[in-house]
């Protein structure tokens, strides 16, 4: 066992406690005595309630997170209206889709559970620099045509985010 002795609040002087004589000699100069111990059963026990509870944590993150199962598709909106739905297929990968309204056209890359725009009419062209998407929830915006493009899933569509009271 060791013993950690505090001598005039400044030096610190670390003796194995089998040495009798220094340590008798370093007892009456000392203002404190401190002991040093590795780890006993109760460090172990808070540890391991940490850990159980860090992965209780993680699991209820996971489930919260949409499941890898639920079919991911592209919802395109024109002026808030919801206007094409295309599902992410083997027969879809390397499309590119023409949007066309009123205000001009864009054209959509479509490739392995990712999109990205690729052309546009609209003057500033910063719906292009947005670069791809592909989770739940991102979106890309082309202000000038009032398009939306977004990214979502099949058990997505009626629900709420947050209600605020």
């Amino acid at each position: 066992m060791y013993r950690l002795f505090l001598i005039d609040e400044l030096q610190i002087l670390l003796i194995h406690t089998i040495n009798i004589d220094i340590m008798i000699k370093c007892i009456i100069k000392t203002k404190e005595v401190v002991d040093l111990k590795i780890m006993e059963k109760g460090d172990f026990i808070v540890i391991g309630i940490i850990i159980l509870i860090s992965l209780g944590m993680l699991y209820g993150f996971t489930k919260a997170i949409p499941h890898k199962g639920n079919e991911k598709y592209i919802s395109i909106q024109i002026g808030g209206n919801e206007a094409q739905k295309i599902y992410f297929t083997e027969d879809n990968i390397g499309k590119h889709i023409t949007i066309d309204n009123i205000h001009g056209y864009n054209v959509l890359l479509i490739e392995d559970n990712k999109c990205r725009l690729v052309e546009s009419k609209c003057p500033d062209k910063i719906c292009m620099l947005q670069g791809w998407i592909s989770e739940p929830g991102e979106m890309l915006v082309c202000l000038p045509h009032h398009l939306v493009v977004e990214i979502k899933t099949s058990n997505q569509e009626n629900q709420l985010d947050i209600i605020n009271r």
